[in-house]
């Protein structure tokens, strides 16, 4: 299982971002092939300025803590802005 930090949509200094799980797996038998892929959102992160908020895809506020031990860093490198 990976998680993925989703393109932020940014208005003015407010920035938005979907992490996501994403599972892809495959399966087959003879002479057939699948691959079956998902991805869930499991946080929303907010930045505004210096400010950083997560929260469940429920609104639920969540911890860094919880964020980081899905996505080691993401929040930090979400905090630090894009470009």
């Amino acid at each position: 299982m990976n998680h993925v930090l989703d393109t932020p949509v940014i208005c003015g200094d407010v920035a938005v971002a979907a992490l996501s799980r994403v599972r892809i797996s495959r399966t087959g038998g003879p002479g057939a092939a699948a691959l079956v892929c998902d991805k869930v959102p499991v946080a929303i992160l907010v930045r505004q300025g210096a400010w950083v908020r997560a929260m469940t895809p429920e609104g639920d506020a969540m911890t860094r803590q919880a964020v980081d031990a899905m996505c080691p860093g993401v929040v930090a490198g979400f905090a630090g802005g894009f470009g």
